[in-house]
C-alpha cells in the first residue's frame, strides 16, 4: 500500500523514510514469496503479498491501523523465512546424506577392487611358484619343460571351466588332473567323466560338469 499512501503522506524527512520502509518491505515480502519452490504456490503467495498491500492503501501513515498492518506483514515475512530455513536445511541434511552414501559405495567398490586385485595377483605368484618347483624337480621325477607344459595347459582348461574357482583349489585340482593323466585338452575334453572327479568338491565337481557339457553342445 505504499504507492497509494503517497498522497495522504506529508512531504516530511521521516515521512519520506517510512515509505521507504514499506517498500523495501514489501519487496522483501515478493522475494521470500519467490523461494517457494512449487510454481502453483509460489503464484498464490505472490498474489497473496500483494492483493494484502493493494488492501491498506488507504491507510494513513503513522496510524495505529497502519502501523498494525506493518507489523502483520513483518510477522508473515518472518514465518514464511522460517519455512524456508527448514526445508533448505532438510535439503542439504539430504545432499550430505546422499553424498555420504555415495562416498561409502565407491569406497566399497575400491574395497572390492583391491581385494580381487590383490586375490589375482596372490594366485599368480602361487601359480609361478607351482612352476618353478616343477623346474627344479626335473631332474628327478619329470622332464621340466613338458611338465610346465602339461600345468599351464590343465591350468588354463580349469580357468576357462571354472572361472571363480579358489587358488588353493585352483593348484590342487590341476596337480590331480595331470596325475591320472589328463594332461592334455585331448583327454580333458573327450575322455574324461563324472568318476574321474572324485577328489573334487561336490559344487565344484557339479560346476565342472555343467560348464564341460555346455561347451561340448
Amino acid at each position: 500500500f505504499a504507492h497509494t499512501l503517497r498522497p495522504k503522506i506529508m512531504q516530511s524527512h521521516a515521512n519520506e523514510i517510512t515509505r521507504q520502509t514499506i517498500l523495501h518491505l514489501y519487496k522483501r515480502c515478493l522475494k521470500s514469496a519467490n523461494r517457494i519452490p512449487s510454481i502453483e504456490q509460489r503464484l498464490m503467495y505472490q498474489e497473496y503479498v500483494q492483493e494484502g498491500f493493494r488492501r491498506k492503501r488507504d491507510l494513513w501513515a503513522n496510524t495505529p491501523q497502519a502501523l498494525a498492518a506493518i507489523s502483520d506483514a513483518q510477522e508473515q515475512l518472518e514465518r514464511m523465512n522460517y519455512y524456508h530455513s527448514i526445508r533448505e536445511m532438510k535439503r542439504e541434511e539430504e545432499r550430505k546424506k546422499n553424498q555420504s552414501h555415495f562416498i561409502e559405495q565407491q569406497e566399497t567398490a575400491w574395497g572390492e577392487n583391491q581385494t580381487k586385485e590383490e586375490e589375482t595377483s596372490e594366485t599368480e605368484n602361487q601359480m609361478y611358484n607351482e612352476e618353478q618347483k616343477i623346474e627344479k624337480s626335473s631332474h628327478t621325477t619329470f622332464c621340466a619343460p613338458s611338465e610346465k607344459e602339461k600345468f599351464n595347459i590343465v591350468s588354463k582348461w580349469l580357468t576357462s571351466t571354472l572361472p571363480h574357482l579358489h587358488n588353493d583349489d585352483h593348484i590342487v585340482y590341476t596337480k590331480f588332473f595331470i596325475q591320472d593323466g589328463f594332461d592334455s585338452i585331448a583327454m580333458l575334453e573327450e575322455e574324461l567323466m563324472e568318476e574321474d572327479l572324485s577328489f573334487m568338491k561336490k559344487a565344484h565337481r557339479r560346476a565342472l560338469l555343467k560348464n564341460k557339457n555346455k561347451g561340448t553342445h
